[in-house]
């Protein structure tokens, strides 16, 4: 634990401690945090979640397969929930979408959007292994 807020909590307060420890870009903006200015312990736990990331799309994949459009959609919340929490961002459009397209049953949208997600994890991964690199 980094930091506390005492209750009651105000959202601004919140959200203020939030911003000085995640580090986040404006959504929407379709650029990145650059993963080459996380902190040691943040790349870590990236790394980490971005080991995990072809799993979860495999696992949504087979729950298409199997008509399993809640378990679909169940990973898109995650990803999208974990992704933008790390400081990917990029991470919550597609992953909306992917749960939209499951709770509205379009398996080919959500096919789209799982390729969408596989491709950013190739690109986050790529950077990550480049600044380890370094």
């Amino acid at each position: 634990m980094n930091d506390f807020l005492a209750k009651p909590i105000d959202p601004t307060v919140l959200l203020e401690a939030a911003a000085r420890w995640i580090r986040v870009c404006e959504a929407g903006s379709g650029d990145t945090e650059s993963i080459e200015s996380f902190d040691a312990e943040l790349a870590s736990v990236a790394k980490d979640w971005l080991a995990v990331v072809p799993t979860r799309l495999a696992t949504a994949n087979a729950a298409l397969d199997m008509g399993g459009l809640a378990a679909a959609a169940a990973v898109a919340h995650a990803l999208k929930g974990s992704g933008g929490t790390l400081g990917f961002p990029e991470f919550t459009r597609p992953s909306i979408r992917l749960e939209a397209a499951c709770t509205s049953g379009d398996l080919d949208a959500a096919r789209a959007e799982i390729e969408r997600v596989r491709m950013l994890h190739r690109d986050l991964t790529a950077r990550l292994a480049a600044r380890e690199a370094a």
